[in-house]
Formats: structure tokens, sequence, C-alpha cells
């Protein structure tokens, strides 16, 4: 399968990542979860994955560190998940490279429009 289609999803909570993933794959993904870092590198060499969600603040971690290390060292440019629309949430995710800012929870169609824009950049 296309590697566009396929999405990591770096989140620490079971219970909004399985709401996230449902959307996801309304949406036509394919959806891999990890819950860490390590985890996620693992699952983007094996499956060859070019976009990622990630929870701005997980229970074990930093969202905005763990979006460098994704960057870094996988060139995977992420989504940052944030819960309120924050100007300074959005403000560090643009200057670390971040490819957007979704606030989540939110409708399908915020998390189809925000995908088909970083789609069109890879």
């Amino acid at each position: 399968m296309n590697s566009q289609k396929k999405i990591l999803l770096l989140h620490d909570s079971p219970v909004q990542a399985c709401l996230l993933e449902r959307q996801l794959q309304a949406l036509g993904f394919i959806c891999l979860r990890a819950e860490t870092v390590a985890q996620a590198e693992s699952l983007v060499i094996a499956h060859d994955i070019r976009l990622a969600l990630l929870d701005v603040l997980p229970a074990r971690g930093n969202g905005f560190q763990w979006g460098r290390q994704l960057l870094e060292k996988l060139r995977l440019r992420p989504i940052l998940l944030t819960t309120a629309d924050r100007h300074t949430d959005a403000a560090w995710a643009a200057k670390l490279g971040f490819a957007q800012t979704l606030v989540w929870p939110g409708t399908k169609e915020q998390l189809q429009a925000v995908l088909a824009e970083v789609l069109a950049q890879l």
C-alpha cells in the first residue's frame, strides 16, 4: 500500500488513540499506533510511514521533543495534536518544523482538511 495512506499515531491515551484511529480509518488511512518514540521508530522503519500525528502532552515525555526526534531521525514532519487552540503550541510546532497543528478532539472534516494539506506537501 502507498506509504501516504499509512499514518503513525503517537499517543499515550488508549481512549483518545482509539477515537482518532476510527476517524483515520473512515478517511481511508491505515493507522499504526505507538505510545513511545522507540515504538514509533520501529514502526516507521518497518512500514515506510511518512505521516505522523503526535500528542503534545503525553504522560511520559514531551510532544515537542518527540516531534524533534521524529524529524531528525526519521525525517517525518509530524502533525501536533493539541487540546486547545493555543497560539504558542502552533508557534513552537512551526518553529520546530512540524507540518501542522490540529486541535483535537475535533471534527472529521477538520482532520481531513489538515491531512489533505499536509499530504499535498509530501
